[in-house]
């Protein structure tokens, strides 16, 4: 092994090596749950990816009853997914 030019190799896991959209579709459906929504199909949220946790996020609150800006307002966030947000839960 110390013939290896690197020191740090990376992978992007969002597809383009493996298909990771089931991991993904769990995650936006913890979320999706923790919002009181009812989940979506690996199918439903497969075109969702690639734009980003966040768009991917927003897209499935949208799919599960809509969430307009206001009651959204720092309830998604793209550094980690994160809902748990009463208006969300209520906009329903």
């Amino acid at each position: 092994m110390s013939d290896f030019s690197f020191e740090l190799v990376g992978f992007d896991l969002d597809g383009t090596l493996l298909d990771t959209s089931g991991d993904l579709a769990a995650a936006v459906n913890h979320a999706l749950q923790l919002a009181g929504r009812e989940p979506l199909t690996v199918a439903q949220i497969r075109p969702k990816i690639g734009g980003g946790a966040k768009n991917m996020l927003r897209m499935a609150l949208d799919d599960s009853g809509g969430c307009d800006e206001e009651a959204c307002a720092g309830g998604v966030s793209s550094g980690s997914i994160q809902v748990p947000l009463p208006a969300l839960a209520s906009s329903a």
